[in-house]
Order: C-alpha cells, then sequence, then structure tokens
C-alpha cells in the first residue's frame, strides 16, 4: 500500500514527529475508512466496500452469529446460517409465549418430494380447470 504519513509539530513544524504505524477502521454506521486499516476489535471482522465513486473503504462489523442448526433448538434474535445451501427458518413461540425474542433454526431446503407434490398438485389443479 501506500506509505504512512508523518505529522510534526514543534519548532518548524519538525520538532516531534509522529509516523503512523497502523489506522483502525471505523466502525461508524454508514461510513468507511478509505486506507488500509485493521479492526480495534479482534472478534470483528473486517468489510471491504466501494464508495459511489467507485474508490475502495473498508469498515468494521461483527461477526454475524450462526443460528442453531440441531432440530431442538434454535437461536434468539438475528442469525445468519453457516452453510449457504440451509435455509433460516422461524421456529414458532411456545404457547403462552408469544412475546419472546423471534426464534430461528437453519435447515437444509426440503427434498424433491415436496417440490414434485406440490407440482402434482398445481398440474391437478390445471387439469380439472379445463375439464
Amino acid at each position: 500500500g501506500s506509505p504512512m504519513p508523518i505529522y510534526c509539530s514543534g519548532r518548524n513544524s519538525s520538532e516531534f514527529c509522529v509516523e503512523v504505524a497502523e489506522s483502525l477502521c471505523t466502525e461508524e454506521d454508514g461510513r468507511c475508512s478509505p486506507e488500509s486499516c485493521r479492526c480495534e476489535d479482534p472478534t470483528w471482522m473486517r468489510q471491504e466496500l466501494q464508495t459511489l465513486n467507485g474508490s475502495q473503504c473498508f469498515t468494521c462489523i461483527p461477526r454475524p452469529t450462526n443460528c442453531a442448526i440441531d432440530g431442538s433448538t434454535c437461536t434468539p434474535g438475528p442469525c445468519e446460517c453457516a452453510d449457504v445451501t440451509h435455509v433460516k427458518v422461524r421456529v414458532a413461540p411456545s404457547p403462552g409465549d408469544e412475546q419472546a425474542t423471534p426464534c430461528f433454526r437453519c435447515q437444509a431446503p426440503t427434498g424433491r418430494n415436496a417440490e414434485a407434490s406440490m407440482l402434482a398438485s398445481f398440474v391437478l389443479f390445471i387439469v380439472a380447470g379445463l375439464a
């Protein structure tokens, strides 16, 4: 990358000089850092973005929480599927617990049989409609 800037002050602006060793990426919503940077919080991940004029910039975001995949549990609040082939489903709250935080689970999409039976009933409706 480009060399890090040097900032000086004092007599003739050269008495005390500091060289920037590294930059921290911004974590502010809607803002990004134009220079190469690292995340202050090591658990966060650096995200590369493009500005409207096409230049590169960086921001730090918390790593997404992965949703549960075990059929008997669910993850409250926002989460992502670790496996991109899975689908995220909302788990119905327990009776009497309708005020609970929404809870999600990731699961493999239902197999071909579900699609085939849906397609078969769709074709049946068309045939019945023509009769």
